[in-house]
């Protein structure tokens, strides 16, 4: 149909974004939030992520695209990839929570993967982006909980967009397996689909291009991909599958769980590429 071919969610398809150089490539992004230790030893979070993030850029210039700002104010996400093979990614990304946790030391404080905040937490978005503060005036029933949820991003690359639909795919099938292994919080679950993300957290399968682009326009993500927040998307600047869902970790034998089961989902589409 025409507006396939035009439309602006298929122009990276045009453009050449989908590389077969890295199909089949990996991709991360893993949120962590900052803590201090209270009276009682109880881990409080700190919402001083411009401070910790410029001393890692200070320190390290050459991986300030690998730490970035988050909505809450006392959480950052590390970037890693891309990767061939799954264990170098992980091997990257634990040297980054080095990094991260050896910063965090220096002001007091510790580095943790929590999935979802419980209880009382200090409130504030990072002061890195006007457009949090926009979004908190805006959606202040949501704020709250955006606060409190983490994630791990797990990226697979595609040589085309219509094999990033046909990985896309699987990985919203995977998802009440995911749920099963217990890889998500059932409470921030819980928070994505009836307060963050109420309409779509658990996104469709596509049949086809027009169906994506249906899909987005009645989900208000029309002019960008990355505009869909639910668990899994296409990412048109990375040319990327994107599973959204899993918990976050710092423990390696998980990772490779987590990665290794990505693996299993998508490997038969690469293999029908071959």
């Amino acid at each position: 149909m025409v507006v396939t071919a035009i439309h602006p969610l298929v122009r990276p398809y045009q453009e050449d974004i989908y590389r077969t150089g890295l199909e089949g490539f990996y991709g991360a992004e893993l949120e962590l939030v900052l803590f201090r230790r209270g009276l009682k030893g109880n881990l409080i979070p700190v919402l001083e992520v411009a401070r910790f993030l410029g001393a890692i850029w200070k320190r390290y210039p050459k991986l300030r695209n690998s730490f970035d700002k988050e909505f809450y104010g006392g959480q950052f996400e590390i970037k890693s990839g891309p990767y061939k093979n799954h264990m170098d990614l992980i091997d990257n990304l634990l040297y980054k929570v080095f990094i991260a946790q050896e910063v965090a030391e220096q002001f007091g404080w510790e580095v943790h993967a929590v999935e979802f905040l419980h209880g009382k937490i200090p409130q504030g978005v990072s002061p890195l982006n006007e457009r949090y503060e926009e979004y908190r005036k805006q959606y202040p029933h949501k704020a709250d909980s955006m606060y409190r949820v983490a994630s791990l991003h797990i990226h697979r690359g595609a040589s085309s967009l219509e094999q990033a639909i046909d990985l896309y795919n699987a990985m919203v099938r995977s998802l009440p397996i995911i749920v099963d292994k217990g890889w998500i919080d059932p409470t921030r679950l819980k928070h994505f689909n009836e307060i963050i993300f109420p309409v779509g957290y658990f996104p469709p399968e596509y049949n086809n291009l027009d169906s994506m682009v249906e899909h987005a326009r009645s989900h208000g993500f029309l002019d960008s991909l990355r505009g869909n927040y639910s668990a899994v998307r296409i990412h048109e600047i990375y040319g990327t599958a994107e599973l959204r869902v899993m918990g976050p970790t710092l423990e390696r034998s998980e990772l490779i769980k987590r990665f290794r089961f990505v693996d299993m989902v998508c490997r038969p589409y690469y293999l029908m590429a071959a």
